[in-house]
């Protein structure tokens, strides 16, 4: 009688064991795999925003001020040296910061009297331009 096994006893066998783990440490594995993927997707999409802010921010500052001074403007030399880039940072001439996170900046005139092209660049390839005209009295 030592060999046969009672069918009455409660609890679990070692393969259902096994097998319960197994498909409780998939479930988990996946859940994890999806819950990294959107905090990554959530990061990149905060640093696009936050780049696109920085853009904004530095084109409005530029514009409104070059627009308030019209009889400075001449051929924009002293517009472009205004302003200078330096780590990272979009920098007035007096040593304020207007903006981060900019890699490049520059204000260039057209063939056309009166438009300037005010373009700048993140520092993670996103760029922004605007064309202005300035009117000369």
């Amino acid at each position: 009688m030592l060999g046969k096994l009672k069918k009455d006893r409660a609890g679990f066998t070692l393969v259902e064991t096994i097998v319960t783990t197994t498909i409780l440490s998939i479930v988990v594995l996946l859940s994890l795999s999806i819950l990294i993927s959107t905090l990554n997707f959530q990061r990149l999409s905060n640093t696009t925003i936050e780049e696109q802010v920085n853009l904004r921010q530095a084109v409005l500052a530029v514009t409104s001020e070059v627009r308030k001074n019209p009889d400075e403007t001449g051929a924009l030399g002293p517009f472009s040296s205004r302003y200078s880039v330096s780590n990272e940072m979009l920098m007035r001439s007096d040593g304020s910061a207007i903006a981060r996170g900019i890699a490049d900046f520059s204000i260039n005139t057209t063939d056309k009297p009166g438009w300037a092209v005010i373009s700048i660049e993140s520092t993670g390839g996103q760029e922004v331009s605007t064309v202005i005209y300035i009117r000369i009295y």
